[in-house]
């Protein structure tokens, strides 16, 4: 007897449906849409608190302990080298060319060949090289390993965004007991404490209070002179105003309105009322040392557009430069690091992307900017469970300005590495047209 004869001897829908899911498969019309993790296998109680909880938490506090080996990396890092290793034998080579994730490494690819061309072409030092091909390597395997934590439950990136914050907290702390002091939140406490709070409070199943904590954080940030910062946490409350109100209630609206304007009508009075002299010199200083880095590395493009000047580009003219625009505008002293003594000065993503590897370095920044603010839109149309939103739309907010606004430092590859994994588990969800099952986006 056939299958089609065992098919039609039966009425129900159980063995037309098999028919049909074998030939889908047998024509390869489905394709799991996620890397299977231990299929078939089901987890003990102790296993499954490790994996889900314990390794994730722990390599996501570890991230800020710091070695130097080849430039500068940390025990999280290697901890997810581990975790990216164990994932790929799981998954399969193919896995990682496939779909968002496979253009991800596509036009990774891209930028390594712009930075090794620009090397060979600039006689970059091999030091040099290895740093820049580190960074790229360390971002991949990073990418690779927060993907599988999200593709086991989300719970176990929640819990590694908390070790993150909780490992951040204490270096702070370490640094200067008082994180709250601007100096220090800004440079240390800020980030990691925001993402750690942000983690607990998406256990938290009122959206109205993760909205209004959202919009008090974003205020508190900007008080204590971390301004980006706060627009991350505003833009997260918006994201949670915009998926929870879709459908426009007009009163509702006037009252978020109505907060909203309060709350901004607050942060600014207390603002002025701070000392306006020292919040106005950092602010200031800060801007200034943005937008001649910004002067620099445009000046060092239009020199080079297409070849780049290798890995960790040494030009003491340009640095001499950028250190005279400051002081003559600020009318005070810059202390540098002994290697941005030496180091082109970039304060974008992209810019130091064009810098290093020319043109090929551009084209996955472009992209990854693009999909942050793709991945942002499908937040806001209402994809994902409501508790993870904040969070999720702080890490992609941060990591687009990052793009703009920062350099690709070790402090700023988890971000990177995050978003990234955000960007592919988003897609891939998005592609099934559906939103999530609740057993996926349970959180608690």
């Amino acid at each position: 007897m056939t299958s089609q004869d065992l098919a039609s001897s039966h009425s129900g829908p159980l063995f037309p449906a098999l028919l049909q899911a074998r030939r889908d498969i047998e024509t390869k019309n489905i394709r799991p849409t996620l890397p299977p993790y231990s299929r078939g296998k089901r987890l003990s109680s102790i296993e499954a608190s490790f994996f889900l909880v314990a390794f994730p938490f722990i390599c996501g506090a570890s991230c800020s302990i710091y070695f130097r080996v080849i430039g500068v990396l940390s025990v999280g890092q290697f901890l997810l080298c581990l975790g990216a290793i164990d994932a790929i034998w799981r998954w399969g080579i193919k896995s990682l060319t496939e779909g968002t994730l496979g253009r991800v490494m596509l036009l990774l690819l891209i930028l390594v060949a712009g930075l090794s061309l620009s090397d060979v072409w600039n006689d970059t030092p091999w030091d040099s090289r290895l740093k820049g091909y580190a960074r790229i390597f360390t971002l991949v395997v990073d990418t690779i390993a927060l993907l599988d934590f999200m593709s086991k439950r989300l719970t176990a990136f929640v819990c590694f965004v908390a070790g993150f914050g909780v490992g951040g907290a204490i270096l702070a702390a370490l640094v200067d007991p008082n994180i709250f002091l601007p100096v220090i939140w800004k440079a240390y406490a800020g980030i990691p404490t925001t993402l750690l709070i942000v983690s607990l409070i998406s256990l938290v199943p009122s959206w109205g209070f993760r909205f209004g904590f959202f919009v008090l954080a974003g205020c508190a940030n900007v008080i204590l002179d971390f301004r980006c910062l706060g627009g991350f946490c505003f833009a997260a409350a918006g994201i949670v105003w915009i998926q929870q109100n879709r459908k426009v209630d007009l009163r509702m609206l006037a009252l978020g309105s109505v907060f909203v304007i309060a709350a901004l009508a607050v942060m600014l009075f207390l603002t002025l009322e701070r000392s306006a002299d020292e919040a106005g010199d950092r602010q200031n200083m800060s801007n200034v040392e943005r937008m001649a880095a910004f002067d620099v590395s445009v000046a060092a493009i239009c020199d080079s557009p297409v070849l780049g000047y290798g890995s960790w580009p040494e030009d003491r003219k340009r640095v001499a430069d950028f250190v005279g625009e400051v002081v003559s505008t600020t009318r005070r002293p810059l202390n540098l690091d002994p290697e941005e003594v030496l180091v082109i000065p970039y304060h974008s993503q992209v810019l130091q992307a064009w810098v290093e590897g020319g043109v090929l370095g551009v084209f996955f920044f472009l992209y990854y900017a693009f999909k942050l603010a793709a991945s942002l839109r499908k937040l806001a149309l209402g994809f994902l469970d409501q508790r993870l939103v904040g969070l999720f739309t702080i890490i992609l907010v941060m990591a687009l300005w990052d793009v703009f606004c920062s350099p690709l430092g070790a402090s700023h590859i988890p971000c990177a590495a995050m978003a990234l994994a955000i960007i592919v588990y988003i897609d891939r969800r998005w592609a099934r047209g559906r939103r999530l099952p609740e057993s996926d986006a349970a959180v608690s």
